[in-house]
């Protein structure tokens, strides 16, 4: 109709629409993307408290990391996967590559799974 698509032009102004027919895909991707910036904020927070605390705040720790997390994001709207990303910027037996072993040995997908499982079922709750 044309009331839906005149609907549709005016959300488009503030960030890209995404159609969906299923209410669980709906529900599924709140806890993506309703939790996401403050994922990716907690993450921010870390990276910055452990670089002031091991610089003894000699660096100007937030601008660098948001510099780090604006690149890293500009970077994401390539075509390139994300896996692909990552590969690009970790030389084997690196400095990243140390840090990621750390991250997968210690389960961090897993982490973040039960994370997104616990906003998903709360994203059920308050819909009811």
């Amino acid at each position: 109709s044309s009331e839906e698509e005149t609907f549709l032009k005016l959300l488009d102004g503030s960030g890209k629409l995404f159609k969906m027919t299923s209410e669980n895909d709906i529900d599924l991707t709140t806890a993506f993307s309703g939790s996401g910036p403050a994922l990716l904020f907690e993450l921010a927070r870390i990276f910055e408290e452990e670089l002031t605390q091991m610089t003894e705040g000699r660096v100007a720790a937030k601008e660098i990391i948001a510099q780090t997390f604006l690149g890293s994001a500009k970077l994401m709207q390539s075509h390139q996967s994300f896996e692909e990303l990552r590969n690009q910027v970790t030389s084997k037996k690196g400095v990243t590559h140390e840090a990621l072993e750390v991250l997968r040995e210690q389960g961090l997908q897993s982490l973040f799974q039960k994370a997104f499982m616990a906003a998903y079922k709360r994203t059920l709750e308050l819909s009811k």
